[in-house]
């Protein structure tokens, strides 16, 4: 399946809810068309949200509430501090709970929904201290 993928692009939800987020994702088929939309206006597939001390209570609180009742499928959260990943589903039952599918460490190699099947290495992702 062919993903479009954006960092920082700004997502008008319905009901005029608006996100800038760290990386959206589309379903190709979902978003053809509207790719040079500003905001977008097509739910993203897939959020990643980078937690930063800025950001953190927003993407942890608020956004991930939003995310539910738009019935975004699949939110990842990166910590760089703890260089961990946490990947959520969106629960299947309507209920707009996320669903811990499983959390990556380090230099683990994450392969998981949406993009299971495509393993991602994550030993790049962190700085190193010299």
């Amino acid at each position: 399946m062919d993903w479009y993928i954006q960092p920082e692009v700004e997502v008008l939800f319905p009901g005029d809810e608006t996100a800038a987020v760290d990386l959206s994702g589309w379903r190709q088929e979902r978003i053809a068309g509207h790719r040079n939309d500003n905001p977008i206006t097509t739910v993203p597939d897939w959020i990643c949200e980078v937690l930063s001390d800025s950001t953190r209570r927003k993407d942890l609180g608020p956004k991930r509430a939003m995310y539910a009742r738009h019935r975004v499928g699949h939110r990842w959260m990166i910590d760089p501090e703890d260089r961990r990943l946490e990947a959520f589903s969106l629960a299947s039952d309507g209920s707009n709970r996320w669903v811990l599918l499983d959390s990556f460490f380090d230099d683990d190699v994450i392969d998981i929904a949406p993009f299971a099947g495509t393993p991602i290495a994550m030993n790049n992702w962190w700085l190193r201290e010299e």
